[in-house]
């Protein structure tokens, strides 16, 4: 996938398309998972991995897991999105990172898919977007794709927020808000 700035809900990506970006050397878990990042990107110089939820300069990307600490962090992820940050949520916490972030209060939507741990949407929503654009990954096979809550709620209550991927039937698995990157 080729690197963007943004808040990804794994729901949601903010995305922000920063060059200073693709100089950083980190990807960072906020949270416990078994992958790594050979299974999590690819065509990227090797990240170094790193368990915080605190994102730097140096960080390329921010997964927060199920399991990651979201109280108390949405001003600094703010600060970290502004700067050109990209955090990418997981399964369950797509909803919760947004409020945190942006003082929201969304809950999650009903539960979809097949939790076979596939990131890409089995369909894809706007698909003349720039982020697919920019990133023509297939769709995942309906019987191979991940599973998580439908976000339906939170992007339409969201103007800035882009739907881009779903599952079959129309519930949104996969969105964006691009930030204002500072200058």
């Amino acid at each position: 996938m080729k690197k963007i700035a943004a808040v990804v809900l794994l729901g949601i990506i903010t995305w922000a398309g920063s060059a200073a970006a693709q100089t950083r050397s980190d990807l960072m878990y906020c949270g416990s998972t078994q992958r790594t990042g050979a299974s999590l990107y690819s065509g990227l110089t090797p990240l170094n991995e790193i368990n915080s939820c605190a994102p730097d300069g140096n960080t390329q990307a921010l997964l927060v897991t199920r399991s990651g600490t979201v109280t108390g962090n949405g001003a600094a992820w703010l600060a970290y999105l502004n700067a050109g940050g990209i955090i990418i949520t997981e399964y369950s916490i797509s909803a919760s990172v947004y409020n945190e972030i942006y003082g929201t209060s969304y809950v999650n939507g009903s539960g979809q898919g097949n939790c076979q741990d596939n990131t890409m949407p089995a369909v894809k929503i706007n698909p003349g977007n720039p982020f697919w654009v920019a990133n023509p990954i297939p769709v995942t096979a309906p019987n191979e794709e991940g599973c998580g809550f439908d976000l339906s709620t939170l992007v339409s209550g969201e103007a800035q927020v882009t739907a881009l991927g779903g599952w079959i039937g129309g519930a949104i698995s996969f969105a964006y808000r691009p930030t204002v990157p500072a200058s």
